[in-house]
């Protein structure tokens, strides 16, 4: 079972398919979130819509804790509405899996 608690060693990596094609591979700490994403929640946690980095970098924080919330520490078995989620908030359409793993 894997857990998304920082490790100094390895990190959390994510690997996204839409068809069984695989269309993102990274750490989870990267995740592409939609520019869009970023501004609409700027604007709603801090009233700003020209975020600085900081601002930004405490809004991908903050989705990028919800979504480990919404698996509630099961990477196994990924629900639907977790899929229609990341892909809200990433703007890659059709996701129809992922993956973890620790490197």
């Amino acid at each position: 079972m894997f857990t998304l608690k920082k490790d100094k060693k390895k990190k959390m990596h994510i690997d996204i398919y839409s068809k069984n094609r695989l269309i993102y591979q990274g750490r989870w700490d990267d995740l592409p979130l939609s520019e869009n994403i970023i501004i609409e929640k700027s604007i709603d946690f801090f009233n700003d819509p020209e975020p600085c980095y900081i601002h930004r970098d405490a809004v991908r924080v903050r989705l990028l804790a919800e979504l480990e919330a919404g698996l509630n520490h099961n990477f196994q078995s990924i629900p639907p509405q977790w899929l229609d989620n990341l892909t809200a908030l990433t703007g890659i359409s059709l996701i129809t899996q992922v993956e973890f793993s620790e490197k």
